[in-house]
């Protein structure tokens, strides 16, 4: 039987020798970054108790639950720079809006690959989000362009592309790209790449 929970973390009793604790979390935490996806998670625990669990039993079982919850309670998050280096108005616009309500991103916008690496060389953001198909230069020069930088090399970079045909993902990712996300964007499978790749870049 599954119990509602409206708070984090909420024990129950279900019966005079067990527990059951339903936690149930909008937010993950990894090494104090948020990662939202967007999703709920639920993780059930039995707790298995021996001897007769009365009221005042349970009452220190649920007064041990929650000092050991606020004990780890997270930090704030770590605040990150975005790069978006995308030519077209609606898909920048479209990028904001998703990334606007995570208020540990801050995003910056270059409408080409050339702007793209100027920026990125002199703002030194955490991730670069790249187009492929854009004037002057596309994603795959910019991101050559970027990897020859000493000064930009560090930066993980996540291609941006319509075209989703696996042999040009294949392309991607062996050109030195972190990720590869095709549009229309997964809102979920987007906000998952850009905290993976925050995370393994902040080591």
């Amino acid at each position: 039987m599954r119990y509602p929970t409206y708070a984090p973390f909420v024990p129950y009793r279900t019966d005079e020798y067990s527990a059951f604790l339903e936690i149930e979390a909008r937010l993950m935490i990894v090494n104090s970054i948020y990662v939202r996806l967007g999703s709920l998670f639920v993780y059930p625990f039995d707790l298995e108790l021996k001897g007769n669990l009365s009221n005042d039993n349970w009452n220190n079982v649920q007064d041990s639950l929650e000092d050991s919850l606020v004990a780890r309670q997270p930090v704030p998050p770590t605040q990150y720079t975005l790069l978006q280096v995308d030519d077209s108005e609606s898909n920048a616009q479209l990028m904001e809006a998703i990334i606007v309500p995570f208020s540990h991103l801050k995003l910056m916008t270059a409408r080409h690959g050339q702007e793209g690496v100027g920026m990125a060389r002199l703002h030194n953001p955490d991730l670069i989000l790249m187009d492929i198909s854009m004037p002057i230069i596309d994603g795959y020069a910019a991101l050559r362009m970027l990897q020859a930088d000493p000064a930009t090399a560090h930066i993980s970079v996540i291609a941006l592309s319509s075209d989703a045909f696996p042999r040009q993902i294949e392309k991607g990712l062996a050109a030195g790209f972190f990720g590869y996300m095709t549009k229309p964007y997964r809102i979920g499978e987007l906000m998952h790449e850009i905290e993976l790749a925050l995370l393994l870049g902040s080591h």
